[in-house]
């Protein structure tokens, strides 16, 4: 999905699908079903769900334009092709102040009109007996709402965190930190705002303050790259997690599928066609093939299933990086 720019000193931060969620006003269900469809897809974890989804301020742009739209009265399919026509007409002209367009749909050749508003145009195409539609958004206003998100989400993640790690030191316990990046992502990165570094600064300094009594602090990623090289000196280990061997691919497969029937499955051939991918991604694939067998109204997982799911799930995660 092509982006459609950044805000001005904001250079791109990251929201969670909640987070996009509450920005935009669509509702989780219409998040995934987007994703899924292609419609608009988020640019981290793609593939992936919860908090492992990430959206670009562009993307919160275009889930509040499919809002928008939805909200008109548009159909799924209309609203769809308006998104795409306005990204291909000019992806910089949503960036004036306020920007409309005239929208008319031709049911019998399933043909999209979008032009500039026109008053002339729209009365041509009233007295033509032609559908139309005003869409107009102000694109400043929204994007000023969206940045006053960021401020918000991130001074309230800087001030939970530092909770946490006070409620440790009450009760010691293991405090696990899953997809650390977005704590500690490098303070070298051009690409961010000083509201992500102050979070990183706030991470750093709990890390120091951080007492052995309190209990044992693990953190995991999977984006290592990112990360701010003042985060691994505060570690006492690394533990690297490789990719699952070829017996963990057919372990994971079997376990995943365990809870329903299997038919006839050549694993050594799915095995070898699934070389290389995360254990993450073995189990979506597993559970992908479960779900098409269900809806394809069979009572076996057969290897057909397992095949189409390898071809999706592996396929598309290549293309989205």
């Amino acid at each position: 999905m092509a982006s459609w720019g950044t805000i001005d000193s904001m250079q791109e931060p990251f929201f969670t699908s909640k987070q996009a969620s509450d920005i935009s006003g669509c509702t989780l269900r219409q998040l995934q079903y987007w994703r899924e469809k292609e419609i608009v897809v988020p640019t981290v974890g793609s593939q992936g769900t919860g908090r492992s989804v990430y959206y670009s301020p562009s993307e919160v742009v275009e889930l509040g334009i499919m809002e928008y739209c939805l909200g008109a009265g548009l159909n799924m399919e209309i609203a769809d092709a308006a998104l795409k026509a306005l990204k291909e007409k000019s992806p910089d002209s949503i960036q004036t102040v306020s920007q409309s367009w005239l929208l008319s749909w031709d049911g019998q050749k399933r043909v999209l009109d979008l032009v500039d508003f026109d008053e002339t145009q729209a009365v041509e195409w009233l007295q033509a007996g032609r559908v139309m539609i005003l869409l107009r958004f102000e694109k400043v206003g929204f994007l000023r709402s969206v940045k006053d998100a960021v401020a918000s989400y991130l001074g309230e993640t800087a001030t939970n965190l530092r909770e946490v790690f006070e409620a440790t030191a009450q009760t010691p316990c293991l405090l696990f930190i899953d997809e650390c990046d977005a704590l500690a992502k490098s303070r070298e990165d051009i690409q961010e705002i000083g509201e992500i570094k102050r979070v990183v600064n706030t991470f750093l300094q709990l890390l120091d303050e951080y007492e052995a009594n309190n209990g044992l602090l693990v953190a995991a990623t999977n984006l290592t790259r990112f990360l701010d090289e003042a985060v691994w000196r505060r570690f006492d280990d690394t533990i690297e997690v490789p990719k699952p061997t070829q017996a963990e691919i057919e372990g994971i497969l079997k376990q995943t599928l365990s809870s329903v029937e299997t038919g006839k499955i050549d694993w050594q051939s799915s095995v070898s066609m699934m070389i290389d991918s995360s254990a993450a991604q073995v189990v979506r694939v597993a559970q992908d093939a479960a779900k098409r067998a269900i809806l394809d109204r069979e009572e076996l997982v057969v290897q057909k299933h397992l095949e189409q799911s390898i071809q999706e799930i592996l396929t598309t995660h290549v293309r989205s990086f």
